[in-house]
């Protein structure tokens, strides 16, 4: 059996996606239900506060499945759930869902500001993430990768 080697280029852009659409979106749900872990009562005001995060999850997941190359439609997934996240971080920064707090011991600012500022400013690496990963996954290297299997018969 002939073994497939993931190219450089393609496993930077699934590490980039899985850091940077998947892993860092799920922060500020983590947060929050480490807060109301230890007594705090901190409630999302909305709904739209948990889109990120389960976005985040659905991107993590396939980031997995682009990363093992198997299935072969693991690579148009990988590249639809990027762009959504981008969608969903982009929503995100032009409507922010509000924390509400009450009581609990927090003080000293807001800490849906502090959300908000940083979701701005990762923006534009997200965008040099999702355009470097479309560009390379779309390139012949990584859609060789996503091929048919090593042991695939040729008919």
């Amino acid at each position: 059996m002939k073994r497939r080697f993931r190219p450089l280029g393609l496993s930077l852009a699934i590490l980039a996606v899985f850091l940077t659409l998947g892993f860092f979106p799920l922060i500020p749900a983590l947060f929050v239900v480490l807060l109301k872990a230890e007594g705090h009562t901190i409630d999302p005001g909305e709904s739209a506060f948990w889109l990120p995060s389960l976005v985040g999850i659905v991107v993590l997941v396939l980031s997995v499945f682009a990363w093992i190359g198997r299935p072969p439609r693991a690579r148009s997934l990988f590249l639809i759930a990027s762009v959504l996240a981008m969608l969903v971080t982009l929503y995100e920064a032009i409507r922010p869902a509000r924390l509400d707090f009450s009581g609990g011991g927090i003080s000293g600012g807001s800490l849906d500001n502090a959300f908000q500022s940083i979701q701005l400013a990762l923006i534009p690496i997200r965008l040099l993430v999702l355009l470097y990963t479309l560009w390379y996954l779309n390139r012949a290297p990584a859609r060789a990768y996503f091929g048919r299997p090593a042991n695939a018969v040729k008919r």
